[in-house]
């Protein structure tokens, strides 16, 4: 489970995906950002966080199914930008 996935599919618009910018974004604290336990703690909020949104499916395998998905279009998205 990748939260910058779904970070870039539910917060398109936001400047930074990372961890603190989305924290930040959705009020949550990160008190030791690159702290292992920090980090941990504050992605797990997020996934708290994303699972309320309507967009992402509550079961596992459907979650599953679809952070793969949106991985490969991220992927090719990047990859299009890369070649300009």
């Amino acid at each position: 489970m990748d939260p910058l996935t779904w970070a870039r599919e539910l917060h398109r618009d936001a400047k930074s995906k990372s961890l603190g910018a989305m924290c930040e974004l959705l009020q949550i604290q990160l008190t030791q950002a690159h702290r292992a336990t920090d980090d941990a703690t504050a992605a797990g909020l997020l996934f708290e966080c994303f699972l309320k949104d309507e967009r992402v499916p509550s079961a596992y395998g459907a979650f599953m199914q679809e952070q793969q998905r949106l991985n490969r279009l991220q992927a090719e998205e990047r990859q299009y930008w890369r070649s300009y």
